[in-house]
């Protein structure tokens, strides 16, 4: 049985008849029958118009918390056309909305009521990002920017101790005007001494021991190794740093944090390709894996979700709020494959092919998406920068 699918791939056709001929039925769940534009419109579908896209997002923010304080066992979805770009507003104005102290605060680890599906590239997560820098600090200096985030890090061991004492380290260090720092100057900063005007220094003891064992870790390393044996001495550098150590995890982080550890032995299967590296290019492979590393954290069910449109192809929900139909947008616009004849393309229906095919899948999906909820919301903004927008065909009624 086959539900939610608005057009077959070839190779789906394919897969189809296959079934069939060795004896499978296959069936297509039908929608409830299309009651016509104005009963859609009776039950509850609208479609809203905002300046801009900066006062459309706070609005279904807004609308969705109100409509879980009328009824916490209700559902709410915002379906986003550009969820890609739009994710960081996205969670910068929801968390505003409904977690206020998310914005005062990055130490607090309350659960979200809303749960974004799309991930990020692996590197983007906080705790990856310091071990990283951690690394790179094992084979050259940081610049100030990166020292600073280092020193800052709620991720390093001792980092809940000593946050006040490593934040005006980091000031210290920069008064001096150190443009960059390698290991042992770190040291020589986060030791117990009196500067050039007599001031006692700043001593930062979990942070000096750790400088010191990580010193001596790095003096150990070879030129160059098995991508497999580089795995094990950065797991021992991050160690003696005390990464993933510094506070107790969130559910994400530690699901974060496991995410590398797969990542790790991804780098480790290079043996047989790549022969020895020095660390820089150790380093460098563990980056491309990583950006290539798309990553979600499992979440509790919540009762508001922020999806693609579609990601929600066949789903039955209590509110819906669609964000971004505007003309521009919605249908997207045609992008043949560069690679491929257009005349193939257009034959059997690739997507992006031409403009008539996405006139008509987005057809077929905005009629979905319209009859999804009890309560439908279609919203578009009014200019992007200096262009005016106006609302999708699809829409007009």
């Amino acid at each position: 049985i086959m539900a939610g699918f608005d057009e077959l791939s070839p190779q789906q056709i394919s897969l189809i008849k296959t079934l069939e001929e060795f004896g499978c039925q296959v069936f297509e769940l039908a929608d409830k029958p299309d009651a016509g534009v104005s009963s859609m419109v009776s039950s509850g579908v609208r479609r809203y118009e905002f300046p801009d896209t900066r006062a459309e997002i706070p609005a279904a923010a807004r609308w969705a918390k109100d409509c879980l304080e009328a009824n916490p066992a209700n559902s709410m979805w915002v379906m986003v056309q550009d969820l890609n770009n739009l994710r960081p507003d996205l969670i910068r104005i929801f968390d505003d909305v409904f977690h206020p102290s998310m914005v005062i605060s990055s130490q607090v680890t309350q659960k979200r009521a809303y749960n974004i599906s799309l991930g990020l590239p692996l590197s983007e997560y906080p705790v990856i990002s310091t071990a990283l820098m951690v690394l790179k600090f094992a084979c050259r200096a940081l610049s100030v920017d990166e020292y600073s985030v280092l020193l800052r890090s709620p991720f390093l061991g001792g980092a809940d101790d000593e946050m006040s004492l490593r934040a005006i380290l980091d000031a210290r260090i920069r008064e001096n005007g150190e443009t960059s720092l390698p290991v042992y100057s770190m040291i020589y900063f986060s030791e117990a001494h009196k500067d050039k005007d007599h001031h006692p220094g700043v001593f930062c003891p979990v942070l000096k021991k750790n400088l010191d064992k990580f010193k001596d870790a790095i003096v150990d390393l070879p030129k160059k190794q098995q991508p497999s044996v580089w795995v094990r001495d950065f797991i021992n550098l991050l160690n003696v740093m005390g990464w993933s150590k510094g506070r107790k995890l969130s559910s994400e982080e530690f699901q974060t944090v496991n995410a590398w550890n797969e990542v790790l032995q991804v780098l480790s299967s290079f043996d047989q390709v790549s022969g020895e590296l020095d660390i820089h290019s150790a380093i460098s492979q563990l980056k491309q894996v990583i950006n290539a590393t798309t990553f979600q954290s499992e979440t509790d069910d919540v009762p508001v979700q922020i999806m693609g449109m579609l990601e929600v192809v066949g789903e039955r929900f209590d509110h819906a709020w669609i964000l971004g139909l505007d003309a521009e947008s919605w249908p997207s616009a045609a992008r043949p494959n560069p690679f491929l004849t257009v005349g193939v393309q257009k034959k059997y229906k690739v997507p992006h092919a031409s403009p008539e095919r996405e006139l008509d899948y987005a057809r077929k999906l905005t009629r979905r998406l319209l009859a999804s909820a009890a309560h439908v919301m279609g919203s578009f903004p009014l200019k992007d920068g200096d262009t005016s927008l106006f609302p999708s065909p699809l829409i007009s009624h």
